[in-house]
């Protein structure tokens, strides 16, 4: 599954926006399709080195989109807007 990320290499570098190659969604979990991300404190903490994260990283965890729920998940059958 192809998705976009802003990607970030390396502590005070610069965001860029890459496809990535990520497995599809096994029993239990979801796919989102994203519609929005926002950079947040902690990610902007994270890139000035203060909170410790593995570079190269993934910044931007609150977001919102369209749930499409994969079978065996929980509320198997339901989809919308999260």
């Amino acid at each position: 599954m192809l998705t976009n990320a802003a990607i970030v290499e390396n502590k005070d570098g610069q965001f860029s926006i890459e496809e990535l190659d990520l497995s599809e969604p096994g029993p239990g979990e979801v796919r989102v399709k994203m519609q929005a991300c926002g950079i947040c404190r902690s990610d902007l903490s994270a890139l000035a080195g203060i909170e410790r994260v593995q570079f190269p990283a993934v910044l931007g965890h609150e977001a919102g989109g369209l749930l499409g729920v994969r079978h065996g998940a929980p509320g198997h059958g339901h989809s919308g807007q999260v």
